[in-house]
Parts: C-alpha cells; sequence; structure tokens
C-alpha cells in the first residue's frame, strides 16, 4: 500500500475507533491478503451499533476531510439499503490522489 494512503488508513482508523457505536472493523481488501501495491486502494468493513448508523454515515466524510487535503467524491454502491452502507470516496493528498470503500 502507498504510504500516505496507509497514514489516511492509519490516522482514519483510530479516529473511528473513538466514535460511539463502532464495534469493530477490519481490512478485507488486496491490502488484508498481502497483495497490495502503489496503486491499491483500502476496503474497510465496520461494524455499527444499529442506533449509531445515521451518525456513522454522517461522520465519515468529516473525519476524512480531517485526514486528506480534500475529500473530492463520494459515491454510494447500487446495493446499499437499511442494513448495509457501501461508499468510496476519493481522496487528494498532495499531489496524489486515493480511493477508500468502507462497508457498514
Amino acid at each position: 500500500m502507498n504510504q500516505e494512503l496507509s497514514r489516511i488508513f492509519d490516522g482514519f482508523m483510530g479516529q473511528m475507533q473513538a466514535e460511539p457505536g463502532i464495534l469493530g472493523a477490519w481490512n478485507f481488501g488486496s491490502a488484508m491478503h498481502g497483495l497490495s501495491d502503489e496503486y491499491s486502494d483500502v476496503d474497510i468493513v465496520f461494524l455499527v451499533e444499529k442506533n449509531s448508523f445515521e451518525k456513522t454515515e454522517q461522520r465519515v466524510p468529516v473525519l476524512l476531510d480531517a485526514l486528506c487535503d480534500q475529500v473530492l467524491l463520494c459515491w454510494e454502491e447500487e446495493f446499499n439499503s437499511e442494513c448495509i452502507v457501501n461508499n468510496g470516496y476519493l481522496l487528494k493528498k498532495g499531489y496524489r490522489f486515493f480511493s477508500l470503500t468502507y462497508f457498514y
């Protein structure tokens, strides 16, 4: 994984650990399997208490914005529902662009 994206990931995970209602998290993408490279994104799953779903969805962009220069884009996947949310983010840090995807 790219070192700058790794710093963003570590910071985001630290922030999410402090968020109320976050019960757990795991990385399920290429980094978890030792297959990441300089161009890999980050794929994270969060286990969130039901009553914290809405607040978590509001907080994620704020937390990401604090870790990078700019959140350029957020997209919701088609299968989002009341039970599963999957959003992707395009982030800018310096002159580099990164993709971060999370599920909860």
